[in-house]
C-alpha cells in the first residue's frame, strides 16, 4: 500500500472535518446554536410579517437576519457532505 499523495491528504483533511462538524452538531453546544439560530430566523420571520411595508431598512434587516440564521444550518449541512463525498472519492481512488 503506498503512502497517501497531496489529493489523498486533502480528501482526509474534507473527511475529517465533515465528521468533526457531525460531532459538533450532535454535541450539547451544537445543538444549542441550532436551536438559537432557528429562533432568530423564527422571531424574525414574526417581525417581518408585521413590518411596516414603508420601512425598507427594517425589512431588509430582518431578512438578513433570516438568511444568516438559516444559512448556519445549512453550512453546516454542506460541510458533512462534502466529507462524504470526500470519503467517496478518497476509497474510490484506493480501488484504482
Amino acid at each position: 500500500m503506498s503512502s497517501p499523495n497531496e489529493d489523498d491528504i486533502t480528501l482526509l483533511r474534507s473527511v475529517g472535518i465533515g465528521l468533526d462538524i457531525k460531532v459538533f452538531m450532535e454535541s450539547a453546544l451544537g445543538k444549542f446554536l441550532l436551536e438559537r439560530a432557528e429562533c432568530e430566523a423564527v422571531s424574525a420571520f414574526t417581525a417581518l410579517k408585521i413590518a411596516d411595508p414603508e420601512d425598507a431598512k427594517l425589512i431588509r434587516s430582518l431578512q438578513n437576519t433570516i438568511k444568516v440564521a438559516e444559512s448556519f444550518e445549512i453550512w453546516l449541512i454542506e460541510g458533512i457532505d462534502a466529507g462524504k463525498a470526500a470519503e467517496a472519492q478518497y476509497e474510490a481512488s484506493r480501488l484504482d
